[in-house]
């Protein structure tokens, strides 16, 4: 155990003032907004359904099968209205099934594992729900090159138990690995734990096939570290949430599984010092560094009241109240055990002597107490799931002024009887906070606090030049939102894309995007 005398009191942190940039001047068009098709869309008919059933080898239909999974989302905040789930098992019956359905103005909602957090991956109303669960084969797996390919419905889990086979890993790794799958990773641009050591999936995702909205079959699949030749296409379809086309098969770059791994998870007394720490840890671990994580003391509280206490044996016993304590996971990787200990000692020593910052925490010695160190991390959503209706914002802050954002959210809704808690985690080494707010059942998406909470957060977010979607996406939750992240002409572009990829608009309709963009004085 690593054990020192806790840091005193240090100085709080102050917000910097940054001005947000002017709005664009909007032309009469913006304030129309982009005509669009939305209006010739329509519910499919018995007929329908019945060519549909003709193209696709696996139709569920809502009066025969249970479509609960289909039009519900994971935080059971959205739902749809689907009638139709297509279960298409190669790229052929996926490009048949929408060219069917561009012909016929019939709008789809793709759907990967289903796993999303912003309402992206459920039918708004009555659209076919088109899964891609059942393009679920690993392709090939390049050992020279160190590329995966597979089809979309592979579930990131299984892709990583085959690659260990290979001593290969994927370049990221998230929360809900069991479940999410890879297309739907790729839609979202999934960050994850390894960002900070891999980058994002922009940087190694290497190819793409995808199916457009006229059923035309994109192949986007060379799988080269470098070409020039052109516009990279396929970047317009990561991140996109499947409202430009659907991806059907992806080439990834992967990485060595390192031999040997450690984690510390570290007690601080300021947010102040978890920085210092992330300083330390860049400068003295380098490219060992593969996470650093941090969460504060609410998240332990919250762990404790909702049936957690167990994971908290490797905790060191707080000191002051749950207000006033950081923890920081640290995590290093590498080939030579002996190396990686002596790194990670040598960056307790170096933050304590250089960096001003006392630590006291755990180390782990074995792949299992670095395993239980981690599950205090990923059980921090479940916990607060438990108590309570749950209201996540995934913001993208410089660093210092993440915990000031928490801190400011809990000083305006603190009074609130309908706010249960308020906490902060996140990846701290990439600027990316999850903050979460917990409230009783009679607070919904729809109800005047939630929308002071946006209101709060996203003025926030806006003035420090932060994003309002850090890695979850906008989908339904957050598409008229993006202005405070976005400016009025970039949001255009956008619109002019998505009708020149989509001009009937049935890829993911109501979702990412707004209908229309407001006069200038009405933006955030």
């Amino acid at each position: 155990m690593l054990s020192t005398n806790l840091f005193r009191s240090a100085s709080s942190l102050v917000r910097p003032m940054v001005m947000s940039a002017a709005a664009p001047a909007i032309s009469a068009a913006l304030r129309r907004g982009l005509a669009t098709a939305s209006s010739r869309l329509r519910a499919p008919t018995a007929n329908d359904i019945s060519n549909l059933q003709d193209l696709v080898s696996n139709v569920l239909v809502g009066d025969k099968d249970d479509l609960s999974h289909y039009n519900n989302d994971w935080l059971r905040t959205r739902t749809g209205h689907s009638n139709v789930v297509l279960r298409p098992k190669t790229t052929l019956e996926v490009s048949k099934a929408v060219k069917y359905c561009n012909d016929n103005f019939i709008p789809i909602s793709v759907q990967g594992g289903n796993t999303g957090l912003v309402g992206g991956s459920v039918p708004v109303n009555n659209e076919v729900v088109l899964s891609l669960e059942r393009l679920n084969k690993i392709l090939s797996v390049n050992t020279a090159d160190s590329i995966a390919t597979c089809e979309s419905g592979v579930v990131l889990q299984n892709l990583m138990d085959e690659l260990e086979n290979y001593n290969l890993m994927p370049p990221y790794d998230i929360g809900s690995k069991a479940q999410c799958l890879v297309g739907g990773n790729v839609a979202t641009n999934a960050g994850g734990l390894r960002l900070l050591r891999y980058g994002s999936l922009r940087g190694t995702i290497l190819g793409l096939e995808v199916v457009t909205a006229e059923g035309k079959i994109l192949d986007l699949m060379r799988a080269l570290r470098k070409d020039n030749t052109g516009y990279d296409l396929k970047q317009l379809f990561i991140g996109s949430e499947g409202t430009l086309g659907i991806v059907t098969k992806v080439a990834m770059l992967c990485y060595p599984i390192p031999r040997f791994s450690q984690a510390a998870l570290l007690r601080v007394s300021s947010f102040n010092e978890v920085i210092r720490l992330l300083s330390v840890a860049k400068a003295s671990l380098g490219e060992a560094l593969s996470a650093f994580e941090y969460f504060d003391g609410q998240c332990v509280k919250c762990l404790q009241m909702n049936g957690f206490n167990d994971l908290l044996k490797n905790l060191p016993p707080g000191r002051r109240s749950e207000e006033q304590d950081y923890y920081a996971l640290v995590e290093v990787n590498g080939n030579n055990a002996h190396n990686i200990e002596l790194k990670i000692h040598n960056f307790v020593e170096e933050a304590e002597s250089h960096g001003g910052v006392p630590v006291e925490g755990m180390l782990s010695h074995d792949i299992q107490q670095e395993k239980d160190l981690w599950k205090i991390r990923e059980n921090i959503p479940v916990a607060l799931n438990r108590e309570g209706v749950l209201h996540k914002y995934d913001v993208s802050l410089p660093v210092s002024a993440m915990d000031d954002l928490v801190r400011h959210v809990r000083r305006e809704f603190h009074r609130r009887e309908e706010i249960r808690r308020v906490v902060g985690y996140g990846h701290v080494g990439d600027g990316n906070l999850h903050l979460n707010v917990v409230s009783d059942p009679t607070v919904h998406y729809s109800t005047p606090i939630h929308k002071e909470l946006d209101t709060e957060i996203y003025e926030y977010t806006k003035d420090m030049r932060g994003s309002i979607a850090g890695e979850h996406g906008l989908g339904t939750l957050k598409r008229d939102k993006i202005f405070y992240s976005k400016p009025a002409l970039a949001v255009d572009y956008m619109k002019q894309m998505k009708n020149l990829f989509d001009p009937h608009g049935i890829l993911n309709p109501g979702k990412v995007l707004p209908d229309t963009i407001p006069p200038e004085s009405q933006l955030p």
